[in-house]
C-alpha cells in the first residue's frame, strides 16, 4: 500500500510559540504518537483480542468468533493506515457524537483548501482523541462485542501491579479519617497536600506510554509521594488550601463546600471530543453552566491539562490564569504529571535547568505541576 506523504510537509524542530501541538513536527511528543504510540498501543490490543479468541465466543455467544475476526482486520486496516499516512475517515456508527466529529473534520477540510487531514499533518488533539474514538467505533458497532473492552487486561495488570500502593493508601485514609476531629488546622492543611499530590502522582504512570511494567509498587506511597516534593515545579497547594480553609468557613455561603458534596463528572461526552476547554461555552454551554455552579473544579491528567491550554505550545513563562483563555466557569486546580512538552507558570530557568539533566524530562512523567486559578 502506497504512502500518503505527498503533501505533507514534515517540519524539523519543535512547535512555534503560540501554535498548536501538530503531528508534522518531526520528533514531538504530537509526531512520535502516531508514529510510535498508536502502532505500540494497537500491537498490544491485537495480542489481547488473539489471546481471548477461544474464550470471546464462550462469554459473547455466536456470531462473537466472526465479529472479532472482522475488528480485528479493522484494527490492522488502522495500523497501516496510520504508517502509510491515509486520510482520517469520518465516523459510521450511530453514537450521539458521530455527527459532531464528522462536522468538525468537514470544517477542517474547508479550513484547509479542501484538503483532508492524515496523520502526520493533523491537530495533536484531533488525533489523539479520534485514534481512540476510531477504536471504540469498531467495537460499539458490533451486535456482540459492543461491551468487550479492549484495555482491560492492561488495566488489570496496572491495578496488580499498583496493589501494594492501593493497600498503603488504604491504610493511611484510614487513619486519618478516623483523626479528623482531633487534628489541628496545620495537620490537616498537611494532610490535604500530601492527598493533592498522591492524585497528581497517580497518573505518573500511563497506560498510553507503558505498557509493560506498569503500576507503583511503593509499600510506603506517601513517603514515596513526599520524596518527590522537589519535582513538582510549580506547587500552588498553599493557595489551594487557603481557599479551601476560606471556604469551608463560609466566607463564600453561597458556594460552601462541605462533605459529601464532591462528584467525580465522568459521564460527559465532552471530555472525549477534541476541543479545549475554552470552546466549551459555545461547544456545550449546558456543561460549561454545570461547572459554573462548583465551588471548585479539579482536572487531573496530561489530556487535561493540555485541553485546559488549549493544547497551544505557550511560553513556559505564562501565567496559567492566562493560558485558560475564556475557560473560567470556576475556581479550578490542575494536577498533572507532565508528559508533553507545552507547560506554563514556570520559570524558563527552571525548564532550562531540567533540560541540561535530561532532555526527554517533558515526556516521562518524572516531574509535576499543581496549578490553581481563581476567576
Amino acid at each position: 500500500m502506497a504512502a500518503n506523504f505527498k503533501f505533507v510537509k514534515f517540519i524539523f524542530g519543535s512547535t512555534p510559540i503560540d501554535d498548536p501541538l501538530s503531528t508534522e513536527y518531526v520528533g514531538s511528543t504530537a509526531y512520535n504518537f502516531c508514529a510510535d504510540r498508536v502502532l505500540f498501543l494497537i500491537a498490544h490490543v491485537l495480542h489481547d483480542l488473539d489471546k481471548d479468541s477461544f474464550k470471546i465466543p464462550q462469554r459473547f455467544g455466536e456470531g462473537s468468533s466472526e465479529e472479532l475476526k472482522e475488528i480485528i482486520g479493522m484494527l490492522s486496516k488502522l495500523k497501516t493506515d496510520v504508517q502509510t499516512n491515509k486520510a482520517l475517515v469520518p465516523l459510521s456508527d450511530s453514537a450521539k457524537d458521530a455527527v459532531r466529529w464528522n462536522q468538525f473534520m468537514a470544517e477542517q477540510k474547508e479550513k484547509r483548501g479542501d484538503r483532508d487531514l492524515t496523520w502526520f499533518d493533523c491537530p495533536f488533539m484531533f488525533a489523539d482523541c479520534y485514534f481512540y474514538r476510531r477504536i471504540a467505533e469498531f467495537f460499539e458497532a458490533s451486535k456482540t462485542l459492543s461491551t468487550y473492552d479492549p484495555y482491560l487486561k492492561q488495566k488489570d495488570d496496572a491495578l496488580k501491579g499498583s496493589m501494594e500502593s492501593i493497600k498503603s493508601l488504604s491504610k493511611y485514609c484510614n487513619k486519618i479519617t478516623k483523626n479528623i476531629p482531633q487534628m489541628s488546622d496545620e495537620e490537616l492543611k498537611e494532610e490535604t497536600m500530601n492527598l493533592f499530590q498522591v492524585c497528581m502522582w497517580g497518573n505518573e504512570c500511563d497506560l498510553a506510554m507503558a505498557i509493560e511494567g506498569v503500576g507503583h509498587k511503593s509499600t510506603n506511597a506517601i513517603k514515596q509521594v513526599i520524596s518527590k516534593k522537589e519535582q513538582v515545579i510549580c506547587n500552588d497547594l498553599e493557595c489551594i488550601c487557603l481557599y479551601l480553609r476560606d471556604t469551608k468557613a463560609g466566607q463564600e455561603p453561597d458556594k460552601k463546600i462541605e462533605i459529601g458534596k464532591w462528584k467525580v463528572k465522568d459521564d460527559e461526552t465532552y471530555w472525549t471530543l477534541p476541543f479545549s476547554y475554552h470552546e466549551m461555552p459555545s461547544e456545550d454551554a449546558e456543561l460549561y453552566n454545570q461547572l459554573s455552579s462548583s465551588s471548585l473544579l479539579i482536572f487531573k491528567g496530561d489530556l487535561n491539562y493540555r485541553k485546559l491550554l488549549g493544547d497551544i505550545n505557550w511560553k513556559f513563562s505564562t501565567p496559567f490564569g492566562s493560558a485558560l483563555k475564556n475557560f473560567t466557569p470556576a475556581p479550578l486546580v490542575a494536577l498533572r504529571a507532565v508528559k508533553t512538552e507545552i507547560l506554563v507558570g514556570v520559570d524558563s530557568e527552571v525548564v532550562m535547568e531540567n533540560n541540561t539533566k535530561d532532555p526527554l524530562w517533558m515526556i516521562k512523567g518524572t516531574h509535576g505541576v499543581i496549578q490553581f486559578h481563581i476567576p
